[in-house]
């Protein structure tokens, strides 16, 4: 049986005068325990989004993630923890974000939002939200298929871009995100 291994995570500021109005950009560095690198034959691992939004939206994702720690589903490198030192290891990361100036020190360049084709858009009933950001996508984003024939929309990972995401994350529209 599997479990997922948390190695890293990273998080940068975009700073405000009062702490409601403050955007952290949270990210994590992943991987699953039977999943290995062709090449190298090490773990393979990744960087993803874990959460934007305030301190408090961080902190109640790495709640709900430390409940997979209790019976070892998800470990920090590879150790078994304790929800409490799971928490306490975001809380760290949080206290020390980085300021979001500093977001091209993160070992990826890309956000790359999957979204369902065109043929399936036009079966969807999409409220004047999601049309307003299809049109966004189709403006301010690069097109793609991956290898999987999956449509995707992807831009240079830029405090916009995330906070575009952050906007319209809860969108009929978006399948998958990810970071590369």
């Amino acid at each position: 049986m599997s479990y997922e291994i948390e190695y890293d995570r990273a998080v940068f500021l975009k700073d405000a005068e009062w702490e409601w109005d403050r955007v952290y950009y949270a990210f994590w560095l992943h991987g699953s325990s039977n999943v290995y690198e062709a090449y190298s034959n090490r773990r393979a691992r990744d960087w993803d989004l874990y959460a934007i939004g305030p301190a408090g939206l961080i902190m109640r994702k790495a709640c709900c993630n430390a409940g997979y720690t209790e019976y070892g589903d998800l470990t920090l490198k590879g150790h078994r923890v304790k929800p409490e030192s799971y928490i306490k290891k975001w809380r760290e990361a949080i206290q020390a974000a980085q300021p979001v100036s500093e977001l091209h020190k993160l070992p990826v360049s890309w956000i790359r939002l999957y979204i369902p084709d065109n043929q399936e858009i036009v079966n969807m009933n999409l409220n004047e939200q999601d049309q307003r950001f299809l049109i966004s996508l189709q403006e301010g984003w690069e097109e793609g298929k991956d290898f999987y024939n999956l449509r995707y929309f992807e831009r240079k990972l830029i405090v916009e871009a995330l906070d575009e995401y952050a906007e319209h994350e809860k969108s009929h529209l978006i399948r998958n995100v990810m970071v590369l």
